[in-house]
């Protein structure tokens, strides 16, 4: 998927950076995440209004910190599905996280999609980096791709109906 086809897709639908220029470089804010999660959490059906208030007491706590991938994935795997594909990571020994990078890699993220081919040791083991942040730009390819695996969660939105596009 292309980072700026997902990055439009995205903004058009409300999730864009605090400030005046997007930065797709940028690392992605706890505070970014967490309000884009907000956003993201409407949309998916199993969610429940306990996840949202986890989410926004989480937004609440160190806000201005960059978000770590460790973060992004616990909190991303609390509101999909529990679906799995394993995904093996050589830097990943917490069970809880890599049952979350298992449910992510089902809607088709991992770590390749952010780091390519910098995301294999030497031995060809996949690393996962769980302390690295996530550009702004590989956080909205990530929103975009469980959106897209999840049978596009937007349909509704007015954009989606250009072009004769049907909901």
């Amino acid at each position: 998927c292309s980072s700026d086809l997902a990055i439009q897709f995205m903004a058009t639908r409300g999730f864009v950076p605090e400030g005046e220029r997007f930065n797709a470089e940028a690392a992605t804010t706890r505070q970014e995440f967490y309000k884009w999660l907000l956003l993201f959490a409407e949309r998916v059906p199993q969610h429940s209004q306990n996840d949202r208030l986890q989410i926004e007491l989480e937004m609440l706590q160190n806000g201005e910190k960059n978000a770590t991938r460790r973060e992004i994935a616990l909190a991303l795997a609390r509101l999909l599905p529990k679906n799995s594909l394993k995904t093996p990571y050589a830097d990943v020994e917490e069970t809880t996280l890599q049952n979350a990078l298992d449910t992510l890699a089902y809607y088709g993220v991992k770590s390749s999609l952010w780091d390519s081919w910098e995301s294999y040791a030497p031995n060809g083991q996949l690393l996962f980096r769980p302390n690295a942040p996530l550009s702004h730009a590989d956080m909205l390819q990530t929103f975009y791709l469980i959106q897209r695996v999840s049978g596009s969660l937007y349909r509704d939105n007015p954009a989606d109906f250009k072009n004769g596009r049907k909901p």
